[in-house]
């Protein structure tokens, strides 16, 4: 009599990205930038409050340990459930919830790549899989908007001053020294800083309409490639 294979089951597999509540692609998302916050010893940050945005975060000094400690133990709790399919919206929903509390907590831990995260994972786990996933699509444009808009109002971006102190004094890039070498001075400068504006933002726009959100994407990928070799993989 053959025996019947043991089949694993589904929550147990992490690959498994079909078949939840969620859009696949999206789950896919979760999972990745849940492994880059790891990667980048986040599970290290959280600690108890020190000098928080809310005030009221300083009570906890009164229980050393009880903000850390709970934190760190539902941090791995809903990390195992988001890896391995169990209750996905809810594992992302309170992952977000936690890097967001964290940050909140210290100002000093505060970037914007870890508070977009947070804000991903949060939305992503409002999402289903009924429905187009608009409220991550509605970040994303929000988030590239916000930076040309920023950018616009910064008189260093218009002239390329920052881009070239970025560029030429912090960065030392030799491909934007030797360009910039050929031209009259800050034309280069001028120039990416003018693109950079421009593309956040028809990024932003694009994003927002269904006919052109794919290429948007792959523009994306493409914007930020470029990016990664001119800052030399920084």
């Amino acid at each position: 009599m053959e025996a019947k294979p043991i089949k694993m089951s589904f929550w147990l597999r992490p690959l498994q990205f079909e078949g939840t509540k969620m859009h696949a692609n999206v789950l896919l998302m979760c999972k990745l930038m849940l492994l880059l916050i790891i990667a980048h010893h986040f599970f290290d940050k959280i600690e108890d409050p020190f000098i928080p945005f809310l005030k009221p975060m300083d009570w906890f000094h009164n229980v050393p340990g009880l903000f850390e400690y709970t934190l760190k133990i539902a941090f791995i709790i809903f990390s195992f459930g988001l890896f391995f399919n169990f209750k996905v919206r809810t594992s992302a929903i309170a992952l977000g919830t936690i890097i967001l509390l964290v940050l909140l907590a210290s100002k000093p831990y505060f970037n914007n790549h870890t508070f977009i995260i947070g804000c991903a994972l949060f939305l992503a786990g409002l999402t289903n899989n009924k429905q187009p996933p608009y409220l991550l699509i509605y970040q994303i444009a929000l988030v590239y908007l916000g930076a040309s808009i920023n950018k616009m109002f910064d008189p260093e971006w218009w002239s390329g001053a920052f881009m070239h102190t970025w560029l030429n004094d912090a960065r030392e890039n030799p491909i934007y020294i030797t360009v910039a070498n050929w031209l009259p001075s800050m034309t280069l400068a001028k120039f990416l800083s003018w693109v950079a504006m421009a593309t956040e933002f028809l990024i932003g726009i694009t994003l927002l309409i269904k006919k052109y959100r794919t290429k948007s994407i792959w523009f994306i990928i493409l914007f930020h490639f470029l990016l990664f070799s001119l800052t030399s993989f920084r």
